[in-house]
C-alpha cells in the first residue's frame, strides 16, 4: 500500500469524524441551549421539552458516546427534572431515581475530562441530593476547589453545597466557606436556630392542636352520655 493511498484513507477517516462530530453538535446544540436556560431559571419548560431534550442528547451520544460535555448537559437535564419533581427524597421516590441517572453521567463525565472543575462541583451537588456518604459529597466538592479555585460558577456551587450541609461540613469546608465569604458562618447558624425554632414552634402548635380536639371530642361525648343518661333516667313522682 502507497503513501498515497494510506494518507487517502487517513483523510476519509478524518473526515468522516468531523462529520460525525458535526452531527452530534447538532443534534444536541438546542438541548444544550434550553437546558442551560432551564437550569438558570430564564426559561419554563413542559413535560414534552424536557423529553424532546434528552432524546436529542441521546440520538448525540449514539454518534459521540465519549463526548464528555454531551454527558454534562444530560446530568443537568436530570437533575433539573428531579428538582422539579422533589417530593421526599426519601428511598424508592421519582427524585432519587432522576437524581441517580444524573450521577451516571457526571460520572461518565469525568472519567473522559477529569480535570473539569464545574462536573465535580455539579457531582458533589448531585451526591448532597442523594444523601450519598459524605466522604463521596466531600471528595467531589475538593476536587471542584482544587481544580476551579478562582471560577466563579464552581465557587458558587460550592458555596449552595456547603451552606446545605453546614450541620455535618468537615473544618476544612467550613474554613474555605468563611474565608470566600466573611460572616458565612454565623449565617450559616443563625439558620440552623430560626429552623429548629420554626420546627419547635409547628410542633408546640400542632400538639396544641391534637390536644383541643382531643378535649372537645371527650366534652362531646361527655355531654351526649349525660344526655342519654337523662333521657334514660324514670321522671320524678
Amino acid at each position: 500500500m502507497t503513501l498515497a493511498v494510506v494518507t487517502c484513507l487517513v483523510a476519509g477517516v478524518v473526515a468522516q469524524q468531523s462529520l460525525i462530530i458535526l452531527a452530534a453538535d447538532w443534534e444536541s446544540s438546542i438541548a444544550r441551549t434550553r437546558i442551560m436556560k432551564w437550569a438558570t431559571g430564564k426559561e419554563a419548560w413542559d413535560d414534552a421539552q424536557w423529553e424532546r431534550a434528552r432524546l436529542d442528547l441521546e440520538r448525540a451520544l449514539q454518534l459521540t458516546p465519549r463526548d464528555a460535555t454531551l454527558h454534562d448537559a444530560m446530568a443537568q437535564l436530570y437533575s433539573i427534572r428531579a428538582n422539579a419533581v422533589w417530593t421526599t427524597g426519601e428511598p424508592g421516590t421519582p427524585e432519587l431515581a432522576l437524581y441517580g441517572k444524573a450521577r451516571e453521567h457526571q460520572e461518565v463525565s469525568l472519567r473522559i475530562r477529569p480535570l473539569h472543575a464545574n462536573a465535580w462541583a455539579n457531582l458533589a451537588m448531585v451526591h448532597y441530593a442523594l444523601n450519598s456518604p459524605p466522604e463521596q459529597l466531600y471528595d467531589a466538592w475538593r476536587q471542584a476547589l482544587k481544580i476551579g479555585p478562582q471560577e466563579p460558577e464552581v465557587q458558587q456551587t460550592l458555596l449552595t453545597v456547603a451552606a446545605d450541609t453546614w450541620e455535618v461540613a468537615p473544618p476544612d469546608v467550613r474554613q474555605w466557606a468563611e474565608q470566600r465569604r466573611p460572616g458565612f458562618g454565623a449565617e450559616m447558624e443563625r439558620r440552623i436556630a430560626q429552623a429548629e425554632a420554626d420546627d419547635a414552634a409547628a410542633l408546640a402548635a400542632a400538639q396544641a392542636a391534637s390536644a383541643a380536639s382531643a378535649a372537645s371530642s371527650a366534652s362531646a361525648a361527655s355531654a351526649a352520655s349525660a344526655s342519654a343518661a337523662a333521657t334514660a333516667s324514670p321522671p320524678t313522682r
